[in-house]
């Protein structure tokens, strides 16, 4: 993977099905670091893998790769049964920063671990979609004072008129 050799990419994503979940998640970091987009397709079915370090190891190595190959396992990462996994999804859909999976991280922002809340609000102050401002705002209610802070800094970065009310209480 650090050589970024794309010769070394079909040898490693017969390595995702190998039965040592070692080899699955270092196989995936490797995909990841190459950057091959079409490899974002075969991580795919690590994400049902039922070892957290190989799903984590998949969606970081898809939130890498990026392009529209990513949006549907980041995504699907979303509803991972870990919140590290979950974390690490909203961050690569940040990063990816497609306005169609707005929707999706709106209903994260509900997500039972704060940090990836936090994450979310990330992701959402970088995309940009006016469609998220009703959703910050009322994220702006939120228990912990981190993502509080989080969600003023994405409805500052969206410059939507709707959102003023609700910051001057804050």
């Amino acid at each position: 993977g650090k050589l970024k050799d794309v010769r070394a990419v079909k040898s490693l994503i017969d390595a995702l099905h190998d039965e040592n979940e070692r080899v699955r998640r270092y196989a995936a970091l490797a995909l990841g670091e190459i950057g091959h987009r079409p490899s974002a397709k075969a991580l795919k079915h690590l994400l049902t893998d039922p070892t957290q370090d190989v799903r984590f190891s998949a969606v970081k190595a898809v939130a890498s790769i990026g392009g529209p190959e990513a949006l549907e396992p980041l995504t699907t990462a979303l509803t991972d049964t870990d919140w590290v996994v979950r974390l690490t999804a909203a961050q690569g859909l940040g990063d990816l920063g497609d306005p169609t999976c707005v929707p999706l991280l709106c209903e994260c922002l509900k997500d039972p671990e704060w940090s990836v809340r936090f994450h979310v609000v990330s992701a959402l102050g970088k995309i940009g979609e006016r469609s998220a401002v009703i959703p910050l705002i009322k994220a702006l209610g939120n228990d912990k004072v981190a993502v509080r802070k989080n969600v003023i800094l994405a409805l500052g970065a969206l410059r939507d008129p709707r959102a003023r009310p609700a910051l001057t209480r804050y």
